[in-house]
């Protein structure tokens, strides 16, 4: 794999972590690139403050950074991968019959629902975290998390217990 250089940018050592650790992280080499472009430029703004560290070194300071974005990054990909997986399956429900009722019940639960209720379920659906829904929708996080809570409760209600994402 050919690495970026970014010379003059960011130092050598800071790049070879971002590697490091997104190789521990699982990420395939044709996605570390990119993900090292990425932090690379969040690097670039970041300045270490030995007083702000809580004792801590520079390289520990970075690495919990670097994992952090990761780990968002992972968390990003996988409600991506769930999003896909059930756009799936409603096209092998328009394809199978006998299972699209499921659908048309999909459909009659989120009628009832407010509207704000309603683009919080589509914005759940699309991967959006509760904090890009509160940001989104201009809401508060605790109003998400109570929206949620009574999205999930008539969900459940209804018996479509399998449309709750855990």
């Amino acid at each position: 794999m050919e690495l970026n250089k970014y010379e003059g940018c960011v130092e050598q050592w800071k790049v070879d972590l971002i590697v490091r650790r997104a190789k521990a992280f699982g990420f395939h080499e044709d996605e570390i690139l990119d993900i090292q472009q990425e932090l690379v430029l969040k690097l670039m703004g970041f300045r270490f403050d030995p007083e702000k560290s809580n004792g801590a070194q520079e390289s520990t300071v970075l690495q919990v950074l670097i994992d952090n974005e990761l780990k968002m990054k992972h968390r990003f990909q996988q409600r991506r991968k769930n999003h896909i997986e059930a756009l799936r399956w409603i096209t092998e429900l328009s394809e199978n019959p006998s299972k699209s009722h499921l659908a048309m019940d999909i459909k009659n639960a989120l009628f009832p629902l407010s509207k704000k209720q309603r683009q919080i379920c589509i914005a759940l659906a699309e991967g959006y975290t509760v904090i890009e829904i509160a940001d989104l929708l201009k809401l508060y996080r605790g109003t998400v998390y109570r929206q949620i809570r009574q999205i999930r409760r008539h969900f459940q209600s209804l018996g479509l217990d399998q449309w709750i994402g855990r």
